[in-house]
């Protein structure tokens, strides 16, 4: 299982769906699953634009605005569950693998707060710490993956869910709820090594991960809005004319054109970047085993022509991931709009397959 980052605020392990709430800087995506049965089903998904400015620097900064939105699809998709597993944005969270003395689970918090002030950027008591054993060496080192996310960005996360009605139960850094969503559905790729992409709409993250252990994951500076800046900035639209163009509808008096060569100077720049910072993560990992498949996911995925250039990029085929592949699905979903949505919902699979218990002691 991928490292994961628990907030684990109620110890009550049942079976009941959890709500996975991904809150976004373009959206808000919530589903639940029924995890009870042989393979997952699929129960709801809703999803809804984020309000304008509610999120800045990774907090939520109008939490009654986001709370308002999660009722209004909560509403609208007759969702009844109210536990909530909630997403961290990854730059939000430090991440960083140490090697410690071996010890005793239950010795194994107190050591790790310990050594945790010798990493981390911030005070121990300003951060929410959380660990996950990854290995041990007999009985003389273990290999832990510390996170730390401040007590403030957690917070803001915590109040917006709250005040929509909602019990925060569980929160998992987006890197790893992905991680988990991909081994779920993708177990013939458990002994490659394996890049992640989620394009999101103002940064990228990247996950890099083999044999089912989490490598490497950061966060790149770009993402579908840049689609939107171009087309504003080049051609003098409103934004949301641009959107509009990006999603491939066309606007009265707009030169069909310089649309195409914007979007495509704007397909190579993000292609460019992601097949950079791919290259520096991988160094960055330390393995001595090269990268054998890419998987991409995230709404702009879809958009013409970016898969081709990152393949050309990298030298390897580029796969969109199909967050659904390994779900049945309740009779009452509609198929058409979950196709629309399945490349958006990465996050929201791997969230909604957590439960309390589920972070496991790798000794």
């Amino acid at each position: 299982m991928s490292s994961d980052f628990l907030t684990s605020l109620f110890k009550r392990p049942d079976t009941t769906p959890f709500v996975s709430v991904d809150i976004g800087t373009s959206a808000i995506k919530l589903m639940t699953l029924d995890t009870t049965k042989e393979r997952p089903v699929l129960l709801n998904v809703g999803l809804t634009a984020t309000p304008a400015q509610a999120i800045s620097n990774n907090s939520v900064t109008r939490p009654e605005q986001i709370a308002a939105s999660i009722r209004a699809v909560l509403e609208a998709n007759d969702i009844q569950e109210k536990r909530a597993t909630i997403a961290i944005p990854g730059p939000a969270a430090f991440t960083k693998k140490i090697t410690i003395a071996y010890c005793e689970p239950r010795e194994l918090e107190t050591n790790i707060r310990f050594e945790a002030g010798n990493y981390i950027p911030h005070s121990v008591d300003a951060v929410h710490l959380d660990y996950q054993v990854l290995k041990t060496n007999g009985t003389a080192t273990m290999e832990v993956l510390l996170v730390a996310v401040k007590n403030e960005i957690i917070r803001s996360y915590i109040a917006a869910v709250e005040q929509a009605g909602l019990e925060p139960s569980i929160a998992d850094v987006d890197y790893f709820a992905l991680e988990n969503m991909f081994e779920m559905n993708y177990p013939e790729e458990k002994d490659k090594t394996v890049a992640l992409i989620n394009i999101g709409a103002r940064y990228s993250s990247v996950s890099i991960i083999q044999h089912g252990e989490s490598l490497f994951s950061g966060d790149v500076g770009v993402g579908g809005r840049l689609y939107t800046d171009a087309l504003v900035e080049t051609m003098g639209m409103k934004p949301v004319e641009a959107e509009r163009v990006k999603s491939g509808h066309t606007v009265d008096g707009v030169d069909a054109n310089l649309v195409h060569e914007t979007l495509d100077r704007t397909t190579e720049h993000i292609a460019s970047e992601l097949h950079r910072q791919l290259g520096f993560f991988w160094n960055a990992a330390a393995t001595d085993k090269g990268i054998e498949s890419i998987f991409v996911s995230g709404g702009a995925a879809r958009a013409p022509g970016l898969l081709d250039e990152l393949s050309a990029r990298t030298g390897m085929i580029c796969h969109l991931i199909e967050p659904f592949r390994s779900l049945d699905r309740s009779q009452n979903l509609d198929e058409a709009l979950l196709d629309e949505l399945k490349l958006s919902m990465g996050v929201s699979v791997g969230l909604a397959t957590r439960r309390f218990g589920d972070k496991t002691y790798a000794g």
